[in-house]
Formats: C-alpha cells, sequence, structure tokens
C-alpha cells in the first residue's frame, strides 16, 4: 500500500475542517474552499481577514468561510469544563482542557455548563442507564 503524501493527508485534514465528506473529496475543491478568505483571530486577540493556510500558519484560529473581521472580534470566550465555565483563547484551547466552547466573544453570564454531558440522567457515573436513555430518546425531533 502506497503510503499518502504530505500534501494529502494536510488537504484531507482542510477537507475535514472545512466539512467536507472524506470519501469523495476533490483536491481542487478543498484547494479553493480553503483559499476563501475568512476571519483569523491571532492568541493577542488581533482579527486579520485571510485564507485558511495563511491563518493556520500564523498560529491564529480560522473563522468560517466568507467570514470576516467586521462581524465581531476576536476575544475569549466561554468553555465548559467539567461543570464550569471558564474563559479561554478559543476553541482550541476549550478541547484540550476537555471542554465545550461557547464561542468567540462568548461570556459565561447565563451558560449552563453540565458537569458531565454524557451523565444523561444525572447520577455522577456514565453507565449502561445513561445509554439506554439515549436509546429511548432515539427518533425523529418532533
Amino acid at each position: 500500500m502506497k503510503r499518502p503524501s504530505a500534501t494529502h493527508v494536510l488537504l484531507a485534514i482542510v477537507a475535514v475542517l472545512l466539512g467536507f465528506n472524506l470519501v469523495d473529496v476533490n483536491p481542487a475543491a478543498v484547494q479553493a474552499a480553503a483559499g476563501d478568505i475568512r476571519r483569523c483571530c491571532l492568541p493577542t486577540g488581533q482579527c486579520l481577514d485571510i485564507d485558511l493556510f495563511d491563518c493556520l500558519n500564523i498560529g491564529g484560529s480560522p473563522g468560517p468561510a466568507g467570514s470576516s473581521c467586521s462581524e465581531g472580534e476576536c476575544g475569549p470566550g466561554a468553555c465548559c469544563v467539567a461543570g464550569d465555565c471558564q474563559n479561554v483563547f478559543d476553541g482550541a484551547d476549550c478541547a484540550a482542557q476537555g471542554g465545550v466552547y461557547q464561542g468567540w466573544s462568548s461570556t459565561c453570564v447565563g451558560v449552563e455548563c453540565l458537569p458531565c454531558p454524557a451523565d444523561v440522567d444525572g447520577d455522577g457515573t456514565v453507565g449502561i442507564l445513561d445509554f439506554l436513555d439515549l436509546l429511548a430518546a432515539w427518533g425523529d425531533c418532533k
């Protein structure tokens, strides 16, 4: 089996970030979407309107394609970690702590952080009863 090149691996990562289905990825489409100008929030809080690759190369946190700095400032956001709300720099920082990011410029005011989102029945543990509650709720939302 031929080992994928670094370019193919990078394109696959970018494809996932852009929401492409990896089964039918067209590298040209991924490169075109990555080239779209978007908001890029830097660790300093500065915002630049640049493409995805440039944003990632300078250590920024990219917004969705077509977003711009004029839509909102870059800044810390709220992150729910083990039931507590904390201000973090971005979604990557929140994920590194095992949290759920609430978005740029969000605050902890009015945010209800569940102690453990997977603890569906609220008994303090994640177990078979949580799984059964999930299965019981399976189906169409009405």
